[in-house]
């Protein structure tokens, strides 16, 4: 993934967020916010994050955030 996207059309996507979380399971993305109050983003079934895979499917999402605002910026920033 380019940048932190939120997602609102999904057929068949999911997502290998490996290098964020360490899962090797793919995540299926909805691109429907369908729970709220999410401990982290991670949960959240419509987003997906700056340098995750695409393993299936397709989209179509808006950018929420770039650079070093995305969630794999702000874990670089730590390092």
């Amino acid at each position: 993934m380019p940048a932190d996207l939120r997602i609102f059309e999904a057929n068949s996507l999911a997502v290998n967020n490996s290098g964020l979380t360490g899962e090797s399971e793919a995540v299926k993305i909805t691109g429907q916010c369908t729970e709220h109050g999410h401990s982290t983003p991670l949960e959240a079934k419509n987003v997906t994050f700056f340098s995750t895979l695409c393993v299936s499917g397709n989209g179509k999402g808006v950018v929420i955030k770039t650079g070093a605002n995305t969630f794999m910026g702000k874990i670089a920033d730590l390092t």
